[in-house]
């Protein structure tokens, strides 16, 4: 670990934020190299990690090393837990300095503020949940989608440096990042102790994490086009008859309760690859895909012919999930028990 000094500053191409907890870097933000190799090739020279905690100098050192790409590391009381507002502040002094192309965080909870706070502090775009990016004569075009996947916006920078939020599972870390021999190190910065916004005191663990949810062999998904909370019975009663079976669901059943966050699918929950993935009433939006897509065989059911979600179905659907499913178990009951 070195310490900065004050005539270091040098162009970068992109400045990739790297979350963490308890001062360990999530796995998540190495797919973040990926959107080196997406917008520039497979080098990643003149780029760079942002890394914050109260003592990331080893986590920090260890990213460089094994990433070959440089590492700021910023240590400081309030940095421990996930805080987007210190987390912008260490980004906005790294981009003030180094002038980067593009400022890169993950489409999570914490990296949304901090991404919008980057934004407005720098006078500078932010286009959100990129999934995909092609090129152009005129650069790279950033791909997001809209009205749960059924609209695909590609978009492009002008000029000066943006800031983008990339779906986790968007892009897979690169396997050539930095350069062989490239010597890459964390340069530490010490921040002091806001006096103002707020400092996280404790993270609470979602009781009672459903491992069945990982290991199961068919997993049942219920989205939001199920439409009364009373339909998810008949989701139940199918995954209860066939074996190694368990319910899951897209994040818009968690956010209103009807099942817990411990049973959703996509990039803010967990992610599956069942043999079967039966998915109810689910539109098909890129942030639930990319927590489902690698499953082997995908069944879905839908009222909507134009679904986002048959796109990357198997076998499709178009029927009320009350008319099918009650047809599908009876069926599966009396092949099961013939005669």
């Amino acid at each position: 670990m070195k310490e900065q000094s004050s005539d270091s500053r040098k162009k970068t191409g992109l400045i990739l934020v790297a979350e963490t907890l308890d001062n360990r870097v999530l796995k998540i933000s190495r797919e973040l190299t990926g959107v080196i190799s997406a917008i520039a090739g497979e080098s990643a020279a003149n780029s760079c990690f942002v890394a914050c905690g109260d003592d990331i100098t080893a986590q920090a050192t260890e990213l460089a090393q094994t990433t070959a790409i440089p590492v700021f590391a910023f240590q400081g009381p309030d940095l421990r837990l996930p805080n987007p507002e210190a987390m912008a502040d260490a980004v906005c002094k790294v981009a003030r300095e180094i002038t980067p192309e593009y400022i890169c965080f993950l489409h999570t909870t914490c990296g949304c503020h901090a991404a919008a706070l980057t934004s407005v502090t720098l006078d500078i775009p932010c286009i959100t949940a990129v999934e995909n990016i092609s090129h152009e004569d005129s650069g790279p075009l950033f791909c997001r989608s809209l009205f749960n996947g059924t609209i695909k916006m590609r978009l492009a920078v002008k000029s000066g440096p943006a800031v983008l939020t990339v779906l986790p599972g968007a892009f897979k870390p690169s396997k050539t990042t930095g350069l062989p021999g490239s010597g890459a190190e964390a340069t530490l910065k010490t921040t002091s102790q806001r006096d103002t916004g707020f400092t996280p005191v404790d993270v609470a663990m979602g009781q009672g994490g459903d491992a069945a949810l990982e290991h199961a062999d068919i997993i049942v998904a219920a989205g939001r086009g199920i439409g009364d909370r009373e339909n998810l019975a008949v989701v139940e009663e199918l995954a209860s008859l066939l074996p190694n079976a368990t319910v899951a669901a897209s994040r818009p059943l968690c956010d209103i309760n009807w099942m817990p966050y411990s049973r959703q699918v996509g990039a803010t929950g967990k992610t599956v690859s069942p043999r079967l993935y039966i998915a109810c009433g689910i539109s098909g939006a890129q942030q639930h895909v990319y927590g489902m897509k690698d499953s082997r065989c995908i069944v879905a059911i839908n009222t909507d012919p134009n679904a986002a979600i048959f796109s990357v179905a198997h076998y499709c659907v178009v029927e009320d999930i009350l008319t099918f499913l009650p047809l599908l178990a009876e069926e599966y009951k009396r092949l099961k028990n013939p005669g």
